[in-house]
């Protein structure tokens, strides 16, 4: 009867295996993806009833993702670029030239012609007028070409003390 039994036994577990429903399993969860078991379980030492985030985990095999802030990003800082001075112009001193001083004109009194001149007194006194006058322009001329010629000098010695 020994034999019996053993073959018994056997066959009933044999049976059991192939009669019963395929064992399953949840998804295996790693800890190191969470802080601790209270994801996913209310019993902070794991097992028991589940958080909501448990049982989306239990249907699909991922925790739910949650859903970042938003990251609110400073408008950029804009720095002004420097200001650049421009170095100092340096100017000349402006040298006025002396004023020319020119002598009164002094006309000499007309007188009329006598009767028996025609004239050659007038004609003479005119004469001594336009000398006077074109003397006078040529004295002015002088001196203005002299003082032309001071300034260019003073230009000139201004662009050798730069240099």
């Amino acid at each position: 009867m020994k034999n019996k039994m053993k073959f018994g036994l056997l066959l009933l577990s044999v049976a059991a295996l192939v009669l019963a429903p395929l064992a399953s399993a949840y998804p295996s969860y790693v800890p190191s993806k969470a802080a601790s078991c209270s994801v996913c379980h209310v019993n902070p030492n794991g097992g028991g009833t589940l958080t909501p985030a448990g049982t989306i985990f239990k249907n699909t095999g991922k925790l739910p993702v949650a859903t970042p802030p938003p990251v609110v990003t400073p408008p950029p800082v804009v720095t002004p670029p420097p200001v650049v001075t421009p170095p100092p112009v340096v100017t000349p001193p402006v040298v006025t030239p002396p004023p020319v001083v020119t002598p009164p004109v002094v006309t000499p009194p007309i007188t009329p012609p006598a009767a028996d001149d025609h004239g050659h007194k007038e004609h003479k006194e005119h004469k001594e007028h336009k000398e006077h006058k074109e003397h006078k322009e040529h004295k002015e001329h002088k001196e203005h070409k002299q003082n032309k010629e001071h300034e260019e000098e003073h230009e000139q010695e201004e662009g050798h003390d730069e240099d």
